[in-house]
């Protein structure tokens, strides 16, 4: 009677072995891809998923949180899941905008596209009314309207950038308005060229050359400055043609960067996974870079070492 007892006992503490290791691997690839454990972190160094706050409260999962480096500008936008939004690349004989966003929400042909021009933005006063709106972070932007239209023509942002506007290509109504709506939440930080104790010259980004796909690889960052960067999640990747670095185009709709902040070991290093196909499709041939942006008194990038796809 007491050998099966202890039979059961031997049993049951196997399977509740068996069962705690399947919950240990599990959480373990979830971190290892940067995603939010589903059981516990197991004694390792790493960061729970924050919520994304705006105006002190929480961004509804209704949102997707867009963000993009252009020059000397980070931009952040939330869009509506509803919504879709392209990049588009800018044409090489085309000198009037550094860079351009479509939005859109059921049909592409109709859609507002948000521009940063070369230049400031100017509009034509000719039956033109205007009002102001107040941006979530406190600032004012100015929607246009033409011969009493009731949709908007543009909407302009000069006490943030007088180079950025928002311009309507055929949204009507609810359309129309649900974009004056989302567009309250754009933000953009300049980046700062004040000294600071972060040098990005104490920073190394390796690719790691044994674990290259053209799906995905992992980076080694080892950071040694005294007051290390704070490391996120999200990434960029380039590729060199014909000798110059190209930002490639995104090609998901899912920019909702898992917000957490990777803690470095003991080593000040941090081994993250970079999934290529999930925002950019599968890489073809060529020489590329990953750039991963960080903050030090504004937006600032740095970049990997180069690296091939076969």
């Amino acid at each position: 009677m007491n050998k099966n007892i202890f039979k059961w006992i031997i049993v049951v503490i196997a399977i509740l072995a068996i069962i705690i290791g399947i919950m240990y691997l599990i959480d373990f690839n979830r971190m290892k891809n940067g995603e939010e454990v589903i059981f516990s972190t197991w004694g390792t160094k790493y960061a729970p998923v924050l919520a994304i706050k705006q105006n002190n409260n929480a961004v509804s999962e209704k949102y997707q949180k867009y963000s993009k480096t252009i020059n000397n500008v980070h931009l952040e936008l939330n869009i509506p899941n509803e919504w879709k939004y392209k990049e588009v690349q800018k044409n090489e004989d085309e000198s009037s905008y550094e860079y351009a966003l479509k939005l859109y929400k059921n049909i592409e042909e109709q859609y507002a596209m948000l521009y940063i021009y070369n230049n400031q933005f100017g509009v034509c006063g000719t039956g033109r009314t205007s009002k102001n709106i107040t941006l979530n972070n406190g600032n004012e932007a100015t929607v246009g309207y033409y011969d009493g239209n009731k949709n908007w023509s543009d909407i302009s942002f000069y006490s943030m950038n007088k180079n950025m506007a928002v311009i309507n290509y055929g949204l009507i109504d609810n359309d129309a308005e649900e974009v004056i709506e989302f567009i309250k939440t754009i933000n953009i930080v300049y980046l700062s060229t004040e000294n600071s104790n972060k040098k990005p010259e104490n920073v190394t980004i390796e690719v790691l050359e044994n674990t290259i796909t053209n799906k995905a690889a992992e980076i080694l960052i080892t950071d040694n400055n005294k007051n290390q960067y704070g490391w996120g999640v999200e990434f960029r990747v380039q590729q060199k043609i014909d000798g110059k670095w190209k930002e490639l185009d995104y090609i998901s709709d899912d920019l909702s960067w898992i917000e957490i902040a990777y803690e470095l070991d003991k080593n000040n290093q941090v081994k993250m996974k970079v999934d290529f196909e999930k925002y950019y499709g599968i890489l073809k041939r060529g020489i590329y870079r990953i750039v991963k942006p960080v903050y030090d008194n504004g937006y600032i990038d740095l970049y990997s070492n180069e690296f091939e796809i076969k």
